[in-house]
């Protein structure tokens, strides 16, 4: 029995055995039902504290049918099962910590797209690989910007849990402030990496890729840094290409980068998808998924919604890696058939 309030609490500094449960006639001591299913009344009893430090936890209780309380060998074997009991206790509890932590996080940390934006038909989707906090070093921003173009990121930070999603949504306002100022990918990027390396404390990098569209023309502007290149899927021909951007430096790792960017249109009917590296390099034991599972993947589902495409996408992963896990964010945009 573990309880943090018990029978024993006058003791719950030190172990304790009674001998003779009779002697404390006023204390509640439990009835005991034995393998011969007789119910019996408890006779003596254990009492070990548990500990997180100072910090008292609660009373793991033996109890016996008999006068004469528990052998030498119950009293070892059930202080080591008490001391292995208040590690997994503390466990348990920063755990709950680190994940109500997390799932503050998330909500800063993953903005919710409108399934349409100035025209153009958005998916996303976003699944953490540490099952601890639910949240990684992935994220995206979608923005709306005054003149009526539409800047989308999608980033992946060094690293897991609250301090690679911290990173992240510190990287991904920053970037957002630059972009209200002056969206040119190349002039986002950089002034990113400048304002990351500067951060003196910081010991996480990201890849990022970064595109500019103009829903008018279908003007699409891209740069990356050293991020997972973007897919375009054409609606006409149904064939999907990796668009082969120069990328640069990751950001955050070294000042005075050069972030080249290159262009594109985008058709009525055509998909462009942006990834984390999560999803090509999902495993299921050593194979990975890969860039070509995921470009039949993205052929076969360009014809649906957005959003719908995002979650074929994801599935595809999920039935691939079965159980495994990985950090895993990408964003769908679609200039609408």
């Amino acid at each position: 029995t573990l309880s943090s309030s018990s029978a024993a609490s006058d003791v719950y500094k030190r172990q304790e055995i009674i001998p003779d449960t009779r002697r404390y006639s006023a204390q509640p001591f439990p009835t005991l039902r034995l393998a011969s299913d007789q119910v019996v009344e408890t006779r003596a009893a254990l009492c070990i504290p548990l500990f997180s430090g100072d910090r008292p936890l609660g009373i793991l209780e033996q109890y016996y049918a008999s006068v004469g309380g528990p052998l030498h060998s119950d009293v070892e074997l059930l202080t080591a099962f008490a001391n292995q009991a208040s590690v997994a206790i503390r466990n348990a509890r920063l755990y709950e910590q680190e994940y109500n932590i997390a799932q503050t996080l998330q909500k800063a940390f993953l903005p919710e797209l409108p399934p349409l934006v100035n025209g153009l038909e958005v998916g996303r989707i976003y699944v953490s690989g540490s099952v601890a906090s639910s949240v990684g070093g992935d994220t995206y921003d979608l923005l709306k910007l005054r003149d009526g173009r539409v800047a989308a990121l999608v980033a992946d930070v060094t690293g897991k849990g609250t301090a690679a999603a911290t990173v992240a949504i510190l990287a991904r306002d920053i970037a957002r402030a630059y972009a209200l100022e002056d969206p040119e990918p190349s002039s986002v990027l950089r002034r990113l990496n400048e304002a990351m390396c500067s951060q003196s404390e910081a010991t996480l990098y990201l890849t990022l890729i970064y595109a500019l569209i103009e829903p008018t023309t279908g003007r699409v502007q891209i740069a990356s840094a050293g991020h997972p290149p973007a897919l375009i899927c054409r609606g006409d021909t149904r064939v999907c290409t990796e668009w082969g951007v120069e990328t640069g430096m990751l950001i955050g790792l070294l000042k005075d980068q050069h972030y080249p960017q290159c262009e594109t249109t985008l058709q009525h009917g055509d998909a462009l998808l942006l990834y984390t590296d999560g999803v090509v390099e999902a495993r299921r034991g050593k194979e990975q998924f890969g860039q070509e599972r995921l470009e039949r993947a993205f052929n076969a589902a360009v014809h649906l919604p957005a959003q719908e495409i995002a979650s074929i996408l994801y599935a595809a992963v999920a039935d691939f890696v079965h159980d495994e896990r990985n950090d895993l964010s990408l964003i769908h945009i679609s200039e609408p058939t």
